[in-house]
């Protein structure tokens, strides 16, 4: 669950806010983790995947939610996020199980990923942060 690469502050500032979720046992399942591309000793991707926690409070017990995806500026177009989700879909698949990907409808490259990954739209949503804190801050899902 730690990248173990050069990687950016914010980078590491995500894996250890999934680290202590984990540690703290607030995740429904023990599954969770992030599948690392990397160019040498050089993180140029990850895409992360978590079960039901306060964020995300619409997954069952034994989804998991695709997310955050990250891919170095000068890696990008070239097939790394759809590799990586891929690979995720791959391996964590088991019956029952469905895969939720949240994304900003103005993230145009993450949706051709998704779309070409075979995902429809379900839903459009709202990040809602109590007391202007996001930490504590949720996604909320209305159906189309």
């Amino acid at each position: 669950m730690w990248p173990g690469a050069k990687c950016g502050a914010r980078v590491k500032l995500r894996f250890a806010f999934r680290l202590a979720v984990f540690y703290l046992g607030l995740f429904t399942n023990s599954e969770c983790g992030a599948l690392c591309i990397f160019n040498g000793d050089t993180l140029v991707h990850y895409s992360a995947f978590t079960p039901r926690y306060w964020r995300f409070r619409f997954l069952g017990d034994e989804d998991l939610q695709i997310g955050d995806t990250w891919t170095h500026p000068l890696e990008r177009g070239r097939g790394l996020a759809f590799f990586a989700l891929s690979q995720i879909l791959a391996v964590k698949q088991k019956t029952g199980r469905r895969f939720w990907y949240v994304v900003e409808k103005t993230n145009l490259p993450s949706i051709r990923v998704i779309e070409k990954a075979g995902f429809t739209v379900v839903g459009q949503g709202s990040f809602v942060e109590p007391l202007r804190i996001k930490l504590f801050g949720t996604y909320r899902i209305g159906t189309l």
